[in-house]
């Protein structure tokens, strides 16, 4: 963290990489969250349409409210899966602050078993190919486990040339056991019919 981000409670990071805990301080301050971030190799630059905003809010500004404000966890990493952005939400789904996670490898939350796909991941993100709503378990910071659903999108530069993925994670354990739950249901119907049968 640079001395100068060490007192300013909208930024915290490690080292090159930096993340936000409350964009619309950082934007008040008139530091646009991005740029501040890109100074320390953490995020590409993203150019967007938002369509009006609230005076004095640039889109920077607005993308990052979006993320820090949204439910499901948004994690960024680079092509060797070191993590460089990890939103709030992040933080509640997984049990790691931003601090503790930015910096580190992406196989921080995925279980031994669960290796490979990591490595399946970050070879379609290099090939510029999207994984949507992949459904995997991940590992929280206390050992327990957490099913999602898992979109990640390659990120580009200026250039398009990818230089990272952008995880989109889902907390589905309710719809899972839900799921489950019919299933069993649904099983012991057929059974009971096919009992009733003979």
């Amino acid at each position: 963290m640079t001395p100068e981000n060490r007192n300013n409670p909208a930024i915290l990071g490690t080292g090159r990489r930096a993340t936000f805990t409350d964009p619309v301080k950082a934007c008040a301050r008139r530091k646009s969250p991005t740029a501040a971030a890109e100074r320390h190799g953490a995020v590409p630059p993203i150019l967007l349409s938002c369509g009006s905003m609230p005076p004095g809010m640039d889109s920077t500004a607005r993308l990052a409210a979006i993320i820090a404000s949204s439910d499901d966890a948004i994690i960024s990493k680079d092509l060797n899966g070191y993590i460089t952005s990890w939103n709030a939400s992040a933080e509640r789904m997984f049990g790691y602050s931003a601090e503790e996670a930015i910096g580190r490898h992406i196989t921080l939350i995925i279980p031994e078993e669960r290796l490979a796909e990591e490595t399946e991941v970050l070879t379609r993100v290099r090939a510029g190919l999207s994984i949507e709503h992949f459904e995997t378990v991940r590992r929280r910071k206390d050992g327990t486990p957490i099913d999602i659903s898992l979109t990640v999108s390659p990120v580009r530069d200026n250039d398009g040339t990818v230089i990272g993925a952008s995880k989109i994670a889902r907390d589905i354990t309710e719809q899972r056991r839900l799921r489950e739950t019919a299933e069993q249901a649904s099983r012991m119907k057929d059974e009971f019919l096919a009992v009733l049968s003979h």
